[in-house]
């Protein structure tokens, strides 16, 4: 199982049936793992920020329809004219922050826009530079990384310092919660290539994925060196601050 389907079933976690939930998503790309909470919830307001756009293969053509659901094809860390600072229950981004340019302004974002008790969720990937694909992809690690300037924004990345999430993430006035890590290589791979034909694979694919969740706060005590060898993937759970 994705570990994104298992952060979004504990955001689920947060909503009270029968009651207005609003949802932030920002940097969506081609899927969403928030459509089946909103299908599942009527009360539900989603909104999703995507800078690229939507090609002809459009995944999310048919959610985007809904009634319940806006998009706004901008930067995270552009304001949303359309909206106030504190109109959103949650806030969250998967698989975006380490292509952010401006990092700060993306975050302060992102808590701007939650309410006092709301949730701030962040999921971002380190596997573009722990384990590049192509030269290329090495390549654009290295300019992100230390010549930031030479890379447009729609084709930034980098390795992102979990120390600098967690300092901007606190600065602007939230709690962190909690940190968990997620795609542990192996485990990745060993998901990736199983039969998932009966309900026994299907349940052990899942249990891996719940793992991560159970061990991250011994993961938390390790070097950093080790803990990024082993786990690719980073949530930041926080709440904001009464102001």
């Amino acid at each position: 199982m994705n570990p994104k389907v298992l952060v979004v079933q504990k955001i689920e976690t947060f909503i009270t049936p029968n009651k207005p939930f609003r949802i932030l998503e920002l940097g969506v790309g081609s899927t969403t793992p928030f459509e089946y909470l909103v299908k599942k919830y009527p009360l539900v307001e989603y909104v999703g920020v995507e800078p690229i756009g939507f090609g002809p293969k459009d995944s999310l053509k048919d959610f985007r329809k809904l009634a319940n659901v806006k998009f706004f094809n901008q930067f995270g860390e552009e304001r949303l004219r359309a909206y106030t600072a504190g109109y959103f229950d949650v806030c969250a981004s998967f698989s975006v922050l380490e292509h952010v340019k401006n990092l700060e302004a993306f975050l302060k974002n992102s808590i701007d826009y939650v309410k006092t008790n709301g949730r701030i969720v962040h999921f971002y990937d380190r596997g573009h530079s722990m384990r590049p694909s192509s030269f290329r992809e090495r390549l654009h690690v290295f300019f992100g990384n230390y010549l930031p300037f030479l890379l447009p924004a729609k084709k930034f990345v980098r390795h992102l310092d979990e120390k600098k999430v967690d300092n901007l993430i606190r600065k602007y006035g939230t709690e962190i919660e909690e940190i968990t890590y997620h795609n542990m290589p192996d485990h990745k791979q060993f998901i990736k290539n199983l039969d998932r034909n009966d309900s026994l694979s299907k349940k052990l694919a899942a249990d891996l994925s719940s793992w991560e969740f159970l061990v991250s706060k011994y993961v938390r005590a390790m070097p950093d060196d080790i803990r990024e060898r082993f786990f690719l993937s980073v949530c930041f759970w926080a709440k904001k601050k009464i102001t």
